[in-house]
C-alpha cells in the first residue's frame, strides 16, 4: 500500500503551488486543518504543522519563503508571488518518539 500524501494549509496559493511542483491531480488529499495527530499519523504531509503533530508523519514537508519582502509578509500571496519569493520545501523525517521529559529526566541526561 502506497504512502498517502496529504496537503496541509488554509491558503489557495500553498495549495496550488504544492500541486504544481509536485505534478498532483485534484485527488491528493488536502485539509484545511489538523487537530489530531490520527489524521495524519505516517503520512507524507507538505503544507503547515505544528511540530507536536509533525511529528507523527513519516515525512514532513515544510514550505520556506527566503525572499519574501517584508511588505508581504501576513499577505495571501500569489503562486506567482511564491515563486518570485524562492519558495522551497525543506524534508524532515520525524522519528517516532521513544520517551517523554518528566519524572525520569534525570536518567535521560546522564
Amino acid at each position: 500500500m502506497a504512502t498517502q500524501i496529504i496537503i496541509v494549509s488554509q491558503h489557495q496559493a500553498v495549495i496550488e503551488w504544492i500541486k504544481q511542483e509536485f505534478n498532483m491531480d485534484d485527488e491528493v488529499t488536502v485539509l484545511t486543518q489538523v487537530t489530531s495527530p490520527e489524521q495524519i499519523a505516517g503520512a507524507i504531509v507538505i503544507g503547515t504543522l505544528p511540530p507536536h503533530l509533525a511529528a507523527s508523519t513519516k515525512y514532513y514537508g515544510a514550505l520556506e519563503l527566503p525572499d519574501l519582502p517584508a511588505e508581504l509578509h501576513g499577505q495571501e500571496l500569489t503562486v506567482q508571488q511564491m515563486r518570485d519569493a524562492g519558495c522551497t520545501i525543506n524534508w524532515y523525517r520525524h522519528p517516532r518518539r521513544f520517551f517523554s521529559v518528566g519524572s525520569n529526566r534525570s536518567k535521560m541526561l546522564r
